[in-house]
């Protein structure tokens, strides 16, 4: 699964999920960082 949690930072998806993920969390397998991004592995 390619759910993590997002802890901060923005993100922008490419492409865009059929599916998008549970409120602070991002999907890691399309997403692409906007800035300095920390996640929850």
């Amino acid at each position: 699964m390619c759910e993590s949690g997002l802890i901060s930072g923005l993100v922008n998806y490419d492409p865009e999920p059929l599916n998008a993920p549970a409120v602070g969390n991002l999907l890691i397998c399309c997403s692409r960082p906007q800035e300095d991004t920390v996640i929850d592995l």
